[in-house]
Protein backbone atom coordinates (compact mmCIF):
# COMPACT_ATOMS: atom_id res chain seq x y z
CA UNK A 1 0.00 0.00 0.00
CA UNK A 2 2.73 2.28 0.61
CA UNK A 3 4.75 0.98 -2.48
CA UNK A 4 1.64 2.14 -4.67
CA UNK A 5 1.18 5.42 -3.01
CA UNK A 6 4.37 6.19 -4.60
CA UNK A 7 4.35 4.97 -8.05
CA UNK A 8 1.17 6.76 -8.31
CA UNK A 9 2.85 10.50 -7.30
CA UNK A 10 5.60 8.97 -10.52
CA UNK A 11 2.54 8.89 -12.95
CA UNK A 12 1.35 12.36 -11.88
CA UNK A 13 4.42 13.96 -11.97
CA UNK A 14 5.27 12.25 -15.35
CA UNK A 15 1.54 13.77 -17.05
CA UNK A 16 2.06 16.77 -15.25
CA UNK A 17 5.02 17.32 -17.02
CA UNK A 18 3.84 16.27 -20.27
CA UNK A 19 1.01 18.71 -19.86
CA UNK A 20 3.56 21.61 -19.16
CA UNK A 21 5.72 20.54 -22.44
CA UNK A 22 2.78 20.41 -24.55
CA UNK A 23 1.60 23.87 -23.38
CA UNK A 24 4.93 25.11 -23.99
CA UNK A 25 5.66 23.95 -27.47
CA UNK A 26 1.80 25.10 -28.53
CA UNK A 27 2.96 28.79 -27.36
CA UNK A 28 6.04 28.59 -29.40
CA UNK A 29 4.45 27.22 -32.35
CA UNK A 30 1.97 30.02 -32.73
CA UNK A 31 4.75 32.55 -32.11
CA UNK A 32 6.37 31.08 -35.11
CA UNK A 33 3.17 31.15 -37.00
CA UNK A 34 2.21 34.91 -35.97
CA UNK A 35 6.01 35.60 -37.08
CA UNK A 36 5.91 34.02 -40.61
CA UNK A 37 2.13 36.29 -40.71
CA UNK A 38 4.17 39.76 -41.01
CA UNK A 39 4.76 40.77 -44.40
CA UNK A 40 8.03 41.62 -45.06
CA UNK A 41 8.71 45.84 -45.73
CA UNK A 42 9.49 47.00 -49.22
CA UNK A 43 11.40 49.68 -49.71
CA UNK A 44 12.16 51.48 -52.81
CA UNK A 45 15.01 54.67 -53.79
CA UNK A 46 13.44 58.08 -54.57
CA UNK A 47 13.59 59.31 -57.68
CA UNK A 48 11.99 62.49 -59.59
CA UNK A 49 9.54 61.69 -62.47
CA UNK A 50 5.78 61.94 -64.08
CA UNK A 51 3.04 59.78 -62.57
CA UNK A 52 0.98 58.44 -64.84
CA UNK A 53 -1.98 57.45 -63.87
CA UNK A 54 -4.50 55.37 -67.29
CA UNK A 55 -7.99 54.56 -67.31
CA UNK A 56 -10.08 52.87 -69.95
CA UNK A 57 -13.94 52.45 -70.36
CA UNK A 58 -16.74 53.67 -72.94
CA UNK A 59 -18.53 56.71 -72.52
CA UNK A 60 -20.18 59.54 -74.53
CA UNK A 61 -17.97 62.51 -74.96
CA UNK A 62 -19.57 65.84 -74.25
CA UNK A 63 -18.09 68.88 -75.55
CA UNK A 64 -17.36 72.02 -72.59
CA UNK A 65 -18.99 74.80 -75.04
CA UNK A 66 -21.45 74.37 -77.93
CA UNK A 67 -22.70 77.07 -80.02
CA UNK A 68 -25.18 77.17 -83.04
CA UNK A 69 -23.97 79.23 -85.74
CA UNK A 70 -26.34 80.15 -88.84
CA UNK A 71 -26.03 82.50 -91.96
CA UNK A 72 -27.67 85.59 -91.76
CA UNK A 73 -29.37 84.93 -94.86
CA UNK A 74 -31.29 82.17 -96.58
CA UNK A 75 -30.07 80.16 -99.21
CA UNK A 76 -28.39 77.00 -100.82
CA UNK A 77 -25.44 75.40 -99.10
CA UNK A 78 -22.37 74.47 -101.59
CA UNK A 79 -19.78 73.89 -99.76
CA UNK A 80 -19.14 72.77 -95.80
CA UNK A 81 -15.28 73.43 -95.35
CA UNK A 82 -15.23 71.58 -91.66
CA UNK A 83 -16.08 68.18 -90.68
CA UNK A 84 -17.58 66.77 -86.96
CA UNK A 85 -15.46 67.57 -84.61
CA UNK A 86 -12.61 69.29 -86.40
CA UNK A 87 -10.81 72.27 -84.41
CA UNK A 88 -11.43 75.51 -85.98
CA UNK A 89 -9.96 79.03 -85.14
CA UNK A 90 -11.26 82.52 -85.52
CA UNK A 91 -11.61 83.69 -88.89
CA UNK A 92 -11.81 80.05 -90.55
CA UNK A 93 -15.06 79.67 -93.29
CA UNK A 94 -16.96 76.69 -92.32
CA UNK A 95 -20.11 76.79 -95.26
CA UNK A 96 -20.84 78.85 -97.81
CA UNK A 97 -23.71 79.78 -99.60
CA UNK A 98 -24.64 80.24 -103.23
CA UNK A 99 -23.88 83.86 -103.54
CA UNK A 100 -24.40 84.01 -107.92
CA UNK A 101 -27.63 86.52 -106.86
CA UNK A 102 -25.44 88.73 -104.44
CA UNK A 103 -23.00 88.74 -107.21
CA UNK A 104 -25.08 90.09 -109.83
CA UNK A 105 -26.41 92.83 -107.16
CA UNK A 106 -23.21 93.87 -106.42
CA UNK A 107 -22.18 94.32 -110.01
CA UNK A 108 -25.48 96.00 -110.89
CA UNK A 109 -24.19 98.23 -107.66
CA UNK A 110 -21.13 98.79 -109.17
CA UNK A 111 -22.38 99.60 -112.21
CA UNK A 112 -24.89 102.66 -111.00
CA UNK A 113 -21.68 103.52 -108.81
CA UNK A 114 -19.75 104.25 -111.46
CA UNK A 115 -23.09 106.23 -113.71
CA UNK A 116 -23.20 108.63 -110.63
CA UNK A 117 -19.58 110.15 -111.72
CA UNK A 118 -20.42 110.16 -115.51
CA UNK A 119 -21.10 113.26 -117.31
CA UNK A 120 -24.83 112.14 -117.04
CA UNK A 121 -24.47 111.50 -113.03
CA UNK A 122 -23.45 115.04 -112.95
CA UNK A 123 -26.14 116.50 -114.97
CA UNK A 124 -28.88 114.39 -112.69
CA UNK A 125 -27.29 115.72 -109.58
CA UNK A 126 -27.84 118.98 -110.74
CA UNK A 127 -31.28 118.90 -111.93
CA UNK A 128 -32.08 117.86 -107.80
CA UNK A 129 -30.56 120.75 -106.49
CA UNK A 130 -32.40 123.17 -108.77
CA UNK A 131 -35.42 121.31 -107.53
CA UNK A 132 -34.24 121.51 -103.99
CA UNK A 133 -33.85 125.05 -104.40
CA UNK A 134 -37.32 125.34 -106.32
CA UNK A 135 -38.90 123.53 -103.27
CA UNK A 136 -37.11 126.14 -100.73
CA UNK A 137 -38.35 129.09 -102.57
CA UNK A 138 -42.00 128.22 -102.91
CA UNK A 139 -41.89 126.96 -99.02
CA UNK A 140 -39.91 130.30 -97.99
CA UNK A 141 -42.73 132.36 -100.30
CA UNK A 142 -45.69 130.69 -98.16
CA UNK A 143 -44.09 131.30 -94.91
CA UNK A 144 -43.30 135.30 -95.73
CA UNK A 145 -46.84 135.60 -97.47
CA UNK A 146 -48.40 134.15 -93.68
CA UNK A 147 -45.81 136.04 -91.67
CA UNK A 148 -44.65 138.88 -93.68
CA UNK A 149 -41.54 139.37 -95.35
CA UNK A 150 -40.34 141.65 -92.48
CA UNK A 151 -41.35 139.22 -89.23
CA UNK A 152 -39.73 136.54 -91.22
CA UNK A 153 -36.29 138.74 -91.69
CA UNK A 154 -36.21 139.69 -87.99
CA UNK A 155 -36.54 136.46 -86.80
CA UNK A 156 -33.68 134.74 -88.77
CA UNK A 157 -31.69 137.82 -87.27
CA UNK A 158 -32.94 137.09 -83.74
CA UNK A 159 -32.04 133.47 -84.20
CA UNK A 160 -28.85 134.47 -85.59
CA UNK A 161 -27.91 136.67 -82.90
CA UNK A 162 -28.67 133.98 -80.17
CA UNK A 163 -26.76 131.21 -81.50
CA UNK A 164 -23.63 133.97 -82.09
CA UNK A 165 -24.09 134.71 -78.47
CA UNK A 166 -24.41 131.08 -76.96
CA UNK A 167 -20.70 130.62 -78.96
CA UNK A 168 -19.24 133.31 -77.64
CA UNK A 169 -20.89 132.57 -73.93
CA UNK A 170 -19.10 129.25 -74.46
CA UNK A 171 -15.88 130.36 -75.40
CA UNK A 172 -13.56 129.96 -72.00
CA UNK A 173 -11.16 133.12 -73.73
CA UNK A 174 -14.23 135.06 -74.09
CA UNK A 175 -13.76 138.91 -72.94
CA UNK A 176 -16.88 140.73 -71.34
CA UNK A 177 -17.00 143.23 -74.39
CA UNK A 178 -17.76 140.55 -76.94
CA UNK A 179 -19.94 138.89 -74.48
CA UNK A 180 -21.69 142.12 -74.02
CA UNK A 181 -21.74 143.10 -78.03
CA UNK A 182 -23.00 139.95 -78.71
CA UNK A 183 -25.47 140.67 -76.25
CA UNK A 184 -26.74 143.69 -77.78
CA UNK A 185 -26.70 142.70 -80.76
CA UNK A 186 -29.66 140.11 -79.63
CA UNK A 187 -31.93 143.13 -77.94
CA UNK A 188 -31.56 144.72 -81.71
CA UNK A 189 -33.14 141.95 -83.48
CA UNK A 190 -35.60 141.27 -80.31
CA UNK A 191 -36.32 145.21 -80.43
CA UNK A 192 -36.66 144.81 -84.37
CA UNK A 193 -39.23 142.26 -84.42
CA UNK A 194 -41.26 143.14 -81.85
CA UNK A 195 -41.79 146.42 -84.14
CA UNK A 196 -42.41 144.66 -87.59
CA UNK A 197 -44.89 142.38 -85.34
CA UNK A 198 -46.73 145.33 -84.62
CA UNK A 199 -46.72 146.69 -87.81
CA UNK A 200 -48.26 143.44 -89.03
CA UNK A 201 -51.19 142.77 -86.92
CA UNK A 202 -51.89 147.13 -88.28
CA UNK A 203 -50.84 147.03 -91.63
CA UNK A 204 -49.96 143.70 -93.45
CA UNK A 205 -52.91 141.98 -92.17
CA UNK A 206 -55.57 143.82 -92.87
CA UNK A 207 -53.87 144.82 -96.32
CA UNK A 208 -52.95 141.31 -97.05
CA UNK A 209 -56.12 139.34 -95.69
CA UNK A 210 -58.92 142.19 -95.08
CA UNK A 211 -62.04 141.89 -97.04
CA UNK A 212 -64.18 144.73 -97.26
CA UNK A 213 -67.78 144.41 -96.86
CA UNK A 214 -71.06 146.63 -96.69
CA UNK A 215 -72.60 146.98 -93.28
CA UNK A 216 -76.30 146.14 -93.88
CA UNK A 217 -77.18 148.51 -91.26
CA UNK A 218 -75.40 151.66 -91.96
CA UNK A 219 -74.00 150.73 -94.95
CA UNK A 220 -70.50 151.89 -94.66
CA UNK A 221 -67.70 149.86 -95.60
CA UNK A 222 -66.27 147.63 -93.06
CA UNK A 223 -62.65 145.06 -93.49
CA UNK A 224 -62.87 142.10 -91.74
CA UNK A 225 -59.58 140.11 -91.27
CA UNK A 226 -59.47 136.85 -91.33
CA UNK A 227 -55.93 136.26 -90.44
CA UNK A 228 -53.83 132.49 -91.11
CA UNK A 229 -54.68 129.23 -89.40
CA UNK A 230 -51.71 128.70 -86.92
CA UNK A 231 -52.01 125.20 -88.37
CA UNK A 232 -51.21 126.42 -91.78
CA UNK A 233 -48.05 128.67 -90.29
CA UNK A 234 -46.52 125.90 -88.51
CA UNK A 235 -46.99 123.52 -91.48
CA UNK A 236 -45.59 126.16 -93.89
CA UNK A 237 -42.16 126.46 -91.12
CA UNK A 238 -41.63 122.51 -90.90
CA UNK A 239 -42.21 122.58 -95.12
CA UNK A 240 -39.16 125.62 -95.07
CA UNK A 241 -36.98 123.42 -92.20
CA UNK A 242 -37.14 120.34 -94.74
CA UNK A 243 -36.49 121.90 -97.71
CA UNK A 244 -33.33 123.52 -96.58
CA UNK A 245 -32.65 120.56 -95.26
CA UNK A 246 -33.16 119.00 -98.58
CA UNK A 247 -31.13 122.04 -100.34
CA UNK A 248 -27.81 121.31 -98.09
CA UNK A 249 -28.13 117.71 -98.53
CA UNK A 250 -28.07 117.97 -102.33
CA UNK A 251 -25.19 120.46 -102.16
CA UNK A 252 -23.12 118.09 -100.35
CA UNK A 253 -23.87 115.41 -103.20
CA UNK A 254 -23.47 117.49 -106.22
CA UNK A 255 -19.98 118.58 -104.80
CA UNK A 256 -19.03 114.90 -104.39
CA UNK A 257 -19.76 113.70 -107.72
CA UNK A 258 -18.05 116.57 -108.72
CA UNK A 259 -15.14 115.82 -106.82
CA UNK A 260 -14.99 112.03 -108.08
CA UNK A 261 -14.70 111.02 -104.35
CA UNK A 262 -15.94 107.65 -104.27
CA UNK A 263 -15.29 106.58 -100.70
CA UNK A 264 -17.57 109.61 -99.73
Amino acid sequence: MKFYKKRSNLVYAGIALAAITGIAWMIGASSKAGETAVPELQTARVRTGDLVITASGAGTVIPAAQVDLGFRTSGVVTEVDMILGQQVASGDILARLDDRSEQIAFTQAEANLNALFSSSGIAEYQIELANAQSAYSTALGTLQYYISPDVYYWETRLLEAQRALAVVESEANASQAAILDAQDVVEWAGYNLQVTQAAYLNIYLPETFGAIVIDEVTLEEVIVVTPPNPIDVALARATLEQARLAVADAQAALEIIQAGDRAA
